[in-house]
C-alpha cells in the first residue's frame, strides 16, 4: 500500500493557528472563500469542490468543524474497492430527506455509493431502531473486530464523541485514550483513508490545543516510520 498523504480543508482558518500539525501537511487547501459548503450543500457544490481537491490515494484528511463532516463523501466517492465504513460519533448524521447534504444527514448519501458494504457507527448515543447495513457499536470490541475483520475500511471521527469535545454540539462520553485505542485497533494496512471533524473556532485557545493533540496522535496511528516528519507543504486557496 502507497503512503498515507495528509491534507487539510480549511473552510474558517481553524488549521492556520495549529502550528504543530501543519509541518506535516502535504496539502492545504484554503476553502474560506468557497461558500455554501458548511452545515449543508448542494450536490452541484460538492462535485465543484471535488473538481480542485487533488487525488492522493490513501488520505488524512482534516475537514474543520463538525459543519463539515459531509465534505467527507468526496473522499468516500473516490474509493475503487468494496470497503466498510466505520464512523467514530456521538450523533446518527442520518436524515430521510435526500435532496441537500447536510452535515447531520450525510449518512443517507452513503448508502448510494455502490463500494460501501456496510457502516459501522461507534459511540453514537441516540439512534433506536435498526437499518439495512448499518451496524452500531458502543462498544462491544469483540463484535467491531468480527465486522472488520478482512475488510478494507474507510474511518472517519466527529471529535464531538469526546466527553470534553471541542464542538459546538452536545458530546458524547469517549475519552482520548478510547478513541486512540479504537483506533489502534483498526488494521492500518487495510485502511483505505482517514477524515476528522469537529474542530473548535478558531479563536478557542484552549480547545484548540487539546483538539490538535488528538490531531497529531491520529497521525501518529496511520502515518509509517518516521512518523511525524516534516512535510513539503502545498498550498492552494479556491480564490
Amino acid at each position: 500500500m502507497t503512503p498515507f498523504k495528509v491534507l487539510v480543508l480549511d473552510v474558517d482558518g481553524v488549521y492556520r493557528v495549529q502550528s504543530s500539525l501543519l509541518p506535516h501537511v502535504d496539502f492545504f487547501l484554503d476553502l474560506r472563500d468557497f461558500r455554501g459548503i458548511r452545515y449543508m450543500c448542494s450536490p452541484e457544490k460538492l462535485k465543484d469542490l471535488l473538481k480542485i481537491l487533488p487525488n492522493f490515494g490513501r488520505t488524512i484528511a482534516f475537514l474543520g468543524g463538525g459543519e463539515c463532516h459531509h465534505l467527507s463523501l468526496l473522499f468516500l466517492k473516490r474509493q475503487t474497492v468494496p470497503f466498510t465504513l466505520v464512523v467514530l460519533d456521538s450523533h446518527f448524521d442520518f436524515r430521510e430527506e435526500t435532496d441537500t447534504i447536510r452535515c447531520d444527514g450525510w449518512l443517507t448519501h452513503v448508502l448510494s455509493l455502490k463500494k460501501v458494504k456496510k457502516v459501522i457507527v461507534i459511540g453514537c448515543r441516540e439512534y433506536v431502531g435498526k437499518r439495512p447495513r448499518f451496524f452500531f457499536v458502543n462498544p462491544s470490541f469483540e463484535a467491531f473486530r468480527k465486522l472488520v475483520k478482512g475488510e478494507w475500511i474507510y474511518v472517519s471521527v466527529d471529535k464531538d464523541i469526546l466527553k470534553d469535545n471541542p464542538t459546538k454540539w452536545e458530546g458524547g462520553s469517549w475519552s482520548f485514550e478510547e478513541i486512540v485505542n479504537v483506533l489502534k485497533s483498526l488494521p492500518k494496512r487495510r485502511t483505505l483513508g482517514v477524515d476528522v471533524c469537529g474542530e473548535p473556532v478558531p479563536y478557542d485557545l484552549i480547545k484548540l490545543k487539546e483538539s490538535e493533540r488528538l490531531n497529531l496522535a491520529i497521525l501518529e496511528i496511520f502515518l509509517s516510520p518516521p512518523h511525524l516528519s516534516s512535510r513539503a507543504l502545498q498550498v492552494i486557496t479556491s480564490r
